[in-house]
């Protein structure tokens, strides 16, 4: 089995570095062109299922590559939503306090319940080639679930690119191994 793990195309919001959490967000024209690069990647790539996070951002980027998969099914999912950010959720980062704003962020062991409900859809879906769709952090808590690692990991990875795309192969559907990692190679042209 292989895994596409791939954070949704760069927002208006990111751009001007907003916390969005499950706010919806809107791609910038850049986040299209992405999109649209995405698309391209996954042309050629057949699909037995994809779960997409139910966030606009997400779904808007998803638009783009069901054009060349309109028959996979998609389950449009609350479990792949971006961590949530509270009060501070639709807020320039410079403006809060680090130290106020952990106090209003979903924790971390709820993103690890997300992330596991939606690793253990996938393992026991027994597909071949799955989409995830989602975010920059449920990402990577995703990557971790998938993996079997521990939060020592997850810290330790990079940052997920907009539009990047990671992968995680499963050997004999036993043995995970993370592949490749918020890689932007197929935006390159832009």
């Amino acid at each position: 089995m292989r895994i596409y793990i791939v954070r949704h195309g760069e927002t208006k919001e990111n751009k001007e570095r907003i916390f969005q959490g499950h706010l919806p967000g809107d791609l910038s024209k850049k986040g299209i062109k992405e999109s649209q690069k995405l698309k391209d990647y996954f042309k050629k790539i057949t699909l037995d299922h994809i779960f997409c996070s139910d966030l606009k951002r997400a779904k808007d980027t998803l638009k783009e590559i069901l054009k060349f998969h309109p028959q996979v099914p998609v389950t449009y999912t609350k479990i792949l939503r971006e961590k949530d950010y509270g009060i501070f959720s639709g807020t320039p980062r410079k403006k809060i306090e680090e130290s106020i704003a952990k106090k209003e962020f979903e924790l971390k062991d709820s993103l690890y319940a997300r992330a596991n409900k939606v690793s253990k859809k996938i393992l026991e879906g027994k597909y071949k080639k799955v989409l995830i769709l989602g975010h920059g952090t449920i990402n990577k808590f995703v990557i971790t679930s998938i993996l079997k690692k521990d939060e020592a990991f997850r810290k330790n990875l990079p940052r997920i690119h907009n539009s990047s795309i990671s992968i995680i192969d499963f050997v004999n559907n036993k043995s995970a191994k993370l592949v490749s990692f918020s890689s932007i190679e197929h935006l390159k042209d832009l």
